[in-house]
């Protein structure tokens, strides 16, 4: 379906609304996150998506990892996450996370389910050797799954009383030089 809007400053909009259907023998071309997701509780995020930017799915999830865990909720407690992020001063920082939350990343951005996602496959987060990769406090149970964590000042810092799961997830060249506590994770609280 196709709506046009022609508008013009002191004029009354014209509006054209076309639905029409090409056969895939003609070759049309879908794209395969298409209808694809994990259902209303998931927050979705796919760097270069074009769609809404709601989150709804792969077609309109959102581009930014750190505006969308800011979205976390008890109607949206899981975030999907498909890309990777390099920090920066702008996106460094901490996560606060209020309800219990899943934050999983390894997917392609065409999965309807978990266990459609690829097995080892994982999302990177990197510190630019100037950050900690991934911050959170939360006061709920969290769980952090399915990422690459690395070149951080410090992998995953987590505090809060909430508890935290890690799984399936890769620390990889984190801590600065001459340190040695607490490369990988630092956690406090529960």
């Amino acid at each position: 379906t196709v709506k046009a809007v022609a508008s013009a400053e002191g004029a009354v909009d014209a509006v054209m609304v076309k639905t029409f259907t090409v056969p895939t023998s003609e070759g049309l071309m879908l794209p395969p996150h298409l209808g694809k997701g994990g259902g209303s509780g998931v927050i979705h995020v796919r760097l270069g998506a074009r769609g809404r930017g709601t989150g709804e799915s792969w077609t309109d999830a959102y581009t930014n990892f750190r505006d969308a865990l800011k979205l976390i909720s008890e109607d949206r407690p899981e975030l999907w996450f498909s890309g990777s992020e390099t920090l920066s001063s702008a996106t460094a920082g901490t996560i606060s996370i209020a309800n219990s939350a899943a934050i999983r990343g390894g997917f392609t951005g065409v999965e309807n389910s978990i266990a459609e996602r690829p097995r080892n496959s994982y999302s990177t987060i990197d510190g630019d050797n100037a950050y900690t990769a991934f911050a959170i406090e939360n006061s709920a149970p969290a769980t952090v799954d399915g990422f690459w964590i690395c070149r951080g000042t410090r992998g995953l810092t987590k505090s809060g009383a909430g508890d935290i799961t890690v799984t399936n997830c890769v620390f990889d060249s984190n801590g600065s030089e001459g340190k040695i506590e607490a490369r990988a994770m630092q956690l406090k609280g529960n």
